[in-house]
């Protein structure tokens, strides 16, 4: 049984083909190039900091600076101002991996400049500022528009519906490819039937007949509260009250699913990617 459902869900990243013209490779080539040179001048600045005073720059100190590179270079001026935040961002995470392993005691190596034959790529961190995702019939394929770039064709579609909430650009052995990210999708709750019994229970009084029906009765008939219906339709409605007591908590308490089960220990599984941190 699948449902929606609309608590906190872990994020999930969907993996696109971009398919650029001749125009469009050009223009990603020079974005890749602008963000890897970025983040180089960005850690040089870290580096001569440091030796001329001690201190090192903080992510927030660099965003300021960033802001006055953005004056004076009209290339840095030309592209998406959170997209080279999320480049600052990443040098900053390489940073406090690297302290971090020396605080533990081992020999991290110090953060590197990058060869742009080595940078993977850069992202975005709003859909909609700098990004949008335009997806085809059904979520499948569709266009991806970039700032300074324009609509890419893409193709790729998620097993699941979402948000799109950021996006990275990456460039693999020559192809483009776009990771966005999407939040919300669907819960997958697999009913414990064999515990649930949902071709013989009855949906009205939760209650199990007396005599356990046989495959070819085709007809519920409750010996209990006589509520009588189709024996499928009877199935149908177990499952959906079992699922609206995992969704409330048996009490209206708003717990998620597979926290609780109101009427025993049924352990629902629930199948769903890992949270991907952004």
């Amino acid at each position: 049984m699948v449902t929606e459902y609309n608590g906190s869900m872990p994020n999930r990243k969907v993996t696109y083909r971009l398919y650029p013209n001749a125009e469009q490779e050009v223009r990603l080539q020079e974005t890749l190039g602008l963000h890897q040179r970025l983040y180089n001048t960005a850690l040089e600045e870290r580096i001569r900091v440091y030796k001329e005073t001690g201190k090192g720059l903080s992510f927030a100190d660099q965003c300021k600076v960033l802001t006055q590179w953005r004056k004076m270079v009209p290339a840095l001026a030309g592209l998406n101002a959170q997209s080279e935040q999320v480049t600052l961002k990443r040098l900053h995470l390489a940073f406090q991996h690297f302290f971090r392993r020396m605080k533990n005691g081992e020999t991290p190596g110090f953060p590197r400049f990058k060869n742009i034959h080595r940078y993977p790529g850069w992202g975005y961190k709003t859909h909609g500022d700098g990004w949008k995702l335009h997806l085809g019939i059904s979520g499948k394929h569709g266009a991806l528009y970039l700032q300074f770039v324009g609509n890419l064709p893409i193709r790729g579609k998620p097993r699941t519906p979402g948000r799109p909430v950021t996006c990275e650009i990456m460039h693999k052995a020559g192809k483009w490819y776009a990771s966005v990210t999407l939040e919300a999708g669907s819960w997958y709750e697999e009913a414990p039937t064999r515990e649930i019994k949902p071709t013989q229970r009855c949906h009205a009084c939760w209650k199990l007949p007396d005599e356990k029906k046989t495959l070819s009765n085709r007809e519920h008939q409750c010996p209990h509260c006589g509520v009588i219906c189709g024996r499928d339709e009877n199935a149908d409605l177990v499952l959906l009250r079992w699922l609206e007591m995992r969704l409330a908590g048996g009490s209206g308490s708003g717990r998620e699913p597979s926290e609780m089960w109101s009427g025993g220990s049924f352990a629902a599984m629930k199948h769903e990617t890992h949270a991907i941190a952004v």
